[in-house]
């Protein structure tokens, strides 16, 4: 996925001097491609890429930062702990700084299975090795998984875990936010917790901010429509921001986990094995590669090989 999109190319390396000169990427991509108010997901991306290991190095270089992300985690880590989940996954994982507090405050009897993904591979490298690090007594006793994955075509099955969880990954996704709350609620058994812009109870100015960068909108509508049951809908104090406050939704979809857990084609969803180190499924004839041990199950990082396991 080097090119932004097929209307303009637009080239990571190009991105980079962007970045680098503290300009806004997204915002960029949009101001170039006339994609409105969307992002499109190839930009978010390359933001992501060019971000990754920023939010880590906040937390060992900034204090307040790391305070206010302690109580985050805190606050989310009672939250789920009232659900008596024993598997968890956190999609838009980005660093696992929010998932390693949540872990870390957890008891120690719950949120026994642990995933976690990112639409960048690099991003979840980070997350493992940081969750990894900072979880040495909580981490060590679980099994966690990280993987490279996307929020509308996520590689796991139906009803795979008892919570599933966002911080603010949604966000820049507005105009996707039907077929990705879809795509949560559909590998969600038990609860679905978004921690997400208040854009409808946010002041006029933060709102104005969050249509600027093309950030997500309506989604207690979109979970009413569907026929969801929604238990709660406020602002999440625990993470005070007039720019982009933060909005708590659960919706409580009453299943049961489904164990053991396996990966799925995040282009057709059929069971994915492992084959010489890598996922394939044979009907699909495609090969999903394992890099430094993080699956790369993303549509763009298929391989078509129907003969794969003749190799």
């Amino acid at each position: 996925m080097g090119e932004i999109s097929d209307r303009q190319q637009i080239s990571h390396l190009e991105l980079k001097k962007v970045y680098e000169a503290d300009q806004n990427v997204l915002r960029f991509c949009k101001e170039k491609l006339g994609s409105g108010a969307t992002n499109e997901q190839a930009a978010i991306l390359h933001a992501y890429e060019l971000q990754a290991g920023s939010y880590v190095k906040l937390m060992k270089e900034d204090a307040d930062y790391r305070a206010g992300k302690e109580r985050y985690g805190r606050a989310l880590a009672q939250l789920i702990a009232g659900f008596s989940p024993q598997s968890i996954l956190e999609p838009g994982v980005g660093e696992a700084t929010t998932l390693a507090e949540v872990v870390k405050n957890l008891p120690d009897d719950l949120g026994r299975v642990i995933y976690g993904f990112d639409l960048s591979w690099s991003r979840a490298l980070i997350a493992r090795r940081y969750f990894e690090q900072t979880t040495a007594d909580a981490g060590g006793k679980r099994d966690c998984h990280f993987f490279a994955g996307e929020l509308e075509h996520i590689a796991l099955p139906d009803n795979s875990f008892d919570v599933v969880f966002t911080s603010h990954a949604v966000e820049p996704n507005h105009g996707r936010e039907k077929e990705i709350l879809e795509e949560l609620y559909r590998v969600t058994a038990g609860h679905l917790i978004l921690l997400e812009p208040a854009f409808e109870l946010a002041n006029q100015a933060a709102r104005e901010r969050m249509e600027y960068h093309g950030y997500c909108r309506g989604l207690k509508e979109i979970a009413l429509a569907n026929g969801w049951n929604v238990s709660r809908c406020e602002l999440f104090d625990s993470r005070p921001d007039a720019a982009n406050p933060t909005m708590i939704l659960v919706i409580s979809k009453g299943k049961k986990a489904g164990q053991p857990l396996h990966f799925v084609s995040p282009v057709a969803g059929r069971p994915l094995s492992l084959h010489q180190g890598h996922y394939f499924n044979a009907e699909e004839g495609l090969v999903f590669p394992v890099l430094a041990g993080l699956p790369c199950l993303t549509r763009s990082s298929a391989l078509l090989a129907s003969h794969y396991c003749e190799a």
